[in-house]
């Protein structure tokens, strides 16, 4: 069979409907509301600078769609914002999956992209994506596995529940206290200032943590965030952040900061302390930019949990490469940092666009 004379070209906005109802076969059958989250995502984006992905047409009709998420991150040794893509919303027509297109959408971004952006990082590498990726030379970066804190009767009760259809009750208490405060909006200008403070002893790549940002970043259309405050008197000494899962049982840590890490331990048991949720869970690749003593708050690495997710899901690596088509070993450098040691990364699941 002849392969077809697709067009493949950056995406432009008047495509969004196509786009839109395209995604359907990856996000949900309800076209507005994809629109919705692409407008989100893509389009209010305050990091980004140019178009956030690449179509492929046939006789003018969209076939194939890859965004890019762009994140902002700051390191010691530069002086401006370090913008980097996220590869991650692939999605191509089903009449049209045998002929490579995701690769050829790839590699199209690679020379598109290359004059803006110094790096793909791709957070939501998948079973059947990772041999694609792998063909694009993408390392691996760190696992996306995960440590998490549970008590048994509560992952029986997860599991339980995991596969629900009735719509789900958070039981997270919302409310404040003297030092102690528990929203479901962030307090956007107050951690970006405690942020800040933290970011100046990190020698590494970090998350760009500004008001603006925040602001974005937790406006998801269909997620849940919960945000855990530690004050002293009237400032703010440290927060955490958590993505719930769709049913709302488990929390994700997808950012934390403090001064002097005693204000995120002392939240994490806090939040522990009132079982809101049945597994409260951190990627391992954040473990190594912390001090935090994950395993004496009751954190497993290889517990049930871990033994299940990784039948189901197998151990999938974050993926790393330089943008540029040709590359040599000085691209992998940015900011004086060797991008392929997990070690230069403060890694936060904020950056991931599967929350």
């Amino acid at each position: 069979m002849t392969r077809p004379d697709f067009d493949l070209r950056p995406f432009a906005p008047e495509l969004l409907p196509q786009v839109a109802g395209l995604l359907r076969y990856l996000w949900s059958a309800d076209v507005e509301s994809n629109q919705r989250v692409f407008a989100w995502k893509y389009q209010d984006n305050p990091c980004l600078a140019s178009a956030p992905g690449i179509v492929a047409l046939l006789d003018g009709r969209v076939v194939g769609f890859r965004g890019y998420l762009v994140t902002s991150w700051s390191a010691a040794g530069s002086s401006d914002p370090i913008r980097i893509l996220c590869p991650g919303d692939t999605c191509v027509d089903p009449s049209c999956r045998q002929w490579g297109l995701s690769v050829a959408m790839g590699k199209l971004a690679s020379r598109h992209f290359a004059a803006e952006f110094p790096l793909f990082l791709n957070t939501t590498t998948t079973r059947p994506s990772l041999p694609g990726y792998r063909k694009l030379g993408f390392l691996p970066l760190a696992s996306k596995g995960y440590y998490s804190a549970y008590r048994f009767v509560d992952l029986v009760r997860y599991i339980r529940a995991y596969s629900r259809r009735p719509s789900p009750t958070s039981r997270v208490r919302y409310g404040e206290e003297r030092d102690f405060a528990v929203t479901g909006d962030p307090r956007a200008e107050q951690m970006a200032t405690v942020a800040r403070r933290q970011g100046e002893a990190w020698p590494g790549l970090q998350p760009l943590r500004t008001a603006e940002l925040f602001h974005w970043r937790f406006r998801h259309p269909q997620r849940t965030y919960v945000f855990y405050y530690a004050y002293a008197g009237s400032e703010l000494q440290g927060y955490v952040v958590l993505g719930l899962s769709p049913n709302l049982r488990r929390g994700y840590l997808l950012d934390f900061v403090d001064v002097d890490r005693v204000s995120v331990e002392a939240l994490l048991r806090r939040i522990l302390d009132r079982h809101e949720m049945d597994i409260l869970s951190i990627s391992t690749a954040s473990l190594g930019s912390t001090a935090i003593d994950w395993r004496s708050l009751g954190f497993k690495e290889a517990g049930l949990l871990r033994r299940l997710e990784r039948r189901r899901t197998g151990e999938l690596p974050l993926l790393v490469r330089p943008v540029a088509a040709d590359f040599d070993e000085r691209a992998w450098i940015v900011a004086g940092l060797d991008t392929r040691d997990i070690r230069n990364w403060q890694y936060r699941e904020m950056v991931s666009d599967a929350f």
